[in-house]
């Protein structure tokens, strides 16, 4: 008994581990992982190909060719995210674009690296904070990769720090997995969020891009399907299905060939169909990082230096301490669980919703959420003179994107005050209609808030903000079949009850009013043998010319649609962009060059003295 208890004693099973020993084991192998040492070619070429296309959006994207436009006129109107982020006076803006020039030029160049990256990013994200209204996804994109490429080790080949034997000792020309891991991480968040954000229901139905079937880039499929297919099929539920599963392709050794052709078709149209910079090719540039560094490294090794492929031996690097392993490991773990998180941190950050949940860059809804502007009034009520004036919203700003968020329109009500200094008792009300993703036109502020006194906080909901009138979505199918089809112009309104809506049409003799839902009141009706009130019901209609006043009745939102049989324009209506504004567009100032002389002149006449 005793022999066979000494056998079973010594063939029992090690007592389970503790949870907490199963977590430290996981752990330990991932940092293990993360620093498994890999070719670093294929990362110089990726911060090469960076570098270059930052030049080009440095001078065009970022402004350099438009310093004095933007930054230089006295009276202009900023959008910052913190209030004492401010431009710098005058001239001196070129400073922070010539540091930002110099800066990715250096990281171009692998010269002086580390202080390259630091003379790009700080002003670059200077520049983002101090104007919020120039946002957008691959701005945001932009200032990410400059903060993942300044922490690697990029330049320990292709570089003229590495030329010039300005590494730091033991480098050998490879780099830990991390630096790998930290850009496939950023573009697999970047395409899966864009898909998840793809799930939002005016996206799957079709209202987000609608006609751009239309586009001569389908112009092939149209061959074959119609432009609605298309418009829907492939345009939507194939962008969102792209969007969606791109990055888990990417992961994978034999879905990979397939999702890169996928991915190159896709950003190539994107760049056809739309202005957005530098952001299709920046993303297509970085596609290689998805594969395996050793096989890069000889791809690129044959087709620039046409030499056999040597492997760089790993075993002489070493690695850092475990303590700095442990922390690299664990800040590139935080920031991936960040940039999953901010994407839905709106819930936090109530003050900055509106039609769409936060600021427009951070959270990847890219062509998710389109808005129509059809018109903007701003109105000051000078209370110490007894007068009133409109102002011209484009006075003073660059773009528009201000008027779909309620911490810009504060803010613009702040600039515009600010410009009036002779007039201290002041109130400004904002009138300002748009159609979201096709829907009707509606009313984005409440016109009858002072904006200057209206209250607003980063974390509660901007009640003077008019929602969505989500209730009517019923109507919009046939809004987008009626506007479509029909042979007449027309614009579908809905109001708010109690709220009236000043309309002038100029030239128009034969417009049509027609109540679809609700009740409104129409004055001022100027046709003959009409009244001067007239009330309407669903599908009662009135000719109308002129001015006139319609008021929405009732407990809930009136919709209502004017129809004219030609193309005249309500002369109320403001649109984004003006003809003038689209066919000039400035041409690339010569501001900082100038500044850039004097500087060298001024410094040479000192030198000279001294």
């Amino acid at each position: 008994m005793d022999a066979d208890a000494a056998i079973s004693n010594d063939h029992r099973l090690p007592p389970p581990r503790s949870v907490a020993h199963r977590m430290m084991d996981l752990w330990n192998r991932l940092v293990t992982y993360m620093f498994q040492y890999q070719d670093g070619t294929c990362l110089a070429a990726l911060r090469i190909a960076f570098g270059f296309l930052m030049l080009i959006d440095t001078v065009d994207e970022r402004g350099f060719c438009q310093v004095d436009r933007r930054w230089m006129e006295p009276n202009m109107c900023y959008f910052p995210l913190f209030d004492f982020v401010r431009p710098l006076p005058g001239r001196w803006m070129c400073v922070a674009y010539a540091s930002m020039f110099a800066g990715i030029l250096g990281v171009l160049t692998g010269f002086h690296y580390r202080t390259s990256c630091v003379a790009y990013a700080v002003p670059y994200w200077y520049i983002l904070l101090a104007d919020k209204s120039a946002w957008n996804n691959h701005s945001y994109l932009f200032g990410l990769l400059t903060l993942i490429f300044s922490v690697t080790d990029a330049h320990h080949n292709w570089s003229t720090d590495k030329w010039l034997q300005r590494l730091p000792a033991g480098a050998t020309g490879v780099v830990p997995r991390w630096n790998y891991l930290l850009l496939r991480i950023q573009f697999f968040i970047m395409y899966f969020v864009a898909g998840l954000k793809k799930l939002e229901p005016d996206w799957l139905s079709g209202y987000s891009m609608k006609s751009l079937g239309y586009h001569k880039v389908f112009a092939p499929f149209r061959y074959v399907l119609p432009a609605e297919f298309v418009d829907w099929w492939i345009v939507h539920v194939t962008g969102f299905l792209i969007d969606l599963l791109s990055g888990f392709g990417l992961c994978f050794q034999r879905s990979r060939p397939f999702t890169v052709v996928v991915l190159l078709a896709f950003h190539t149209m994107n760049s056809m169909m739309f202005a957005i910079g530098m952001f299709p090719y920046v993303c297509a540039a970085m596609l290689p990082v998805f594969y395996d560094p050793n096989s890069m490294a000889e791809k690129l090794s044959a087709l620039v230096t046409r030499k056999k492929f040597q492997p760089i031996s790993v075993q002489t690097t070493k690695p850092p301490s475990p303590v700095k392993r442990n922390m690299i490991a664990a800040a590139v773990c935080v920031y991936a669980a960040l940039q999953m998180f901010l994407p839905y941190s709106h819930f936090i950050t109530q003050g900055y919703n509106g039609w769409r949940n936060g600021l427009y860059g951070y959270s990847w809804d890219m062509m998710v959420y389109n808005v129509d502007v059809v018109k903007i009034q701003v109105k000051v009520v000078d209370h110490g003179r007894r007068e009133q004036f409109f102002l011209d919203p484009y006075a003073w700003t660059v773009n528009s994107k201000w008027i779909l968020h309620g911490d810009m329109i504060k803010q613009f009500a702040g600039c515009a005050t600010s410009n009036m200094p002779d007039r201290t008792n002041v109130t400004i009300y904002m009138d300002i209609w748009a159609s979201l993703n096709g829907r009707f036109y509606q009313r984005l502020v409440d016109p009858q808030v002072d904006l200057i006194s209206a209250p607003w906080s980063v974390w509660s909901q901007v009640d003077w903000l008019m929602p969505v009138v989500r209730h009517l979505d019923r109507w919009r199918p046939w809004i987008v079949f009626a506007q479509d089809q029909a042979e007449y112009d027309l614009m579908f309104f809905a109001d708010f009850p109690g709220l009236k809506a000043n309309v002038y049409f100029d030239g128009d003799t034969n417009v049509t009013l027609s109540v679809i839902e609700g009740v409104v009141n129409v004055t001022g009706v100027n046709v003959v043998a009409s009244p001067a009130e007239v009330q309407l019901l669903s599908g009662d209609a009135v000719n109308v010319t002129g001015e006139h006043t319609v008021t929405a009745l009732g407990a809930t939102p009136s919709c209502y649609v004017y129809i004219k049989n030609n193309a005249g324009q309500v002369v109320e209506d403001l649109e984004p962009e003006t003809a003038d504004r689209k066919s000039a567009r400035p041409q690339c100032s010569k501001a900082c060059y100038g500044f850039a002389y004097e500087l060298i002149a001024h410094t040479a006449k000192a030198w000279f003295f001294v």
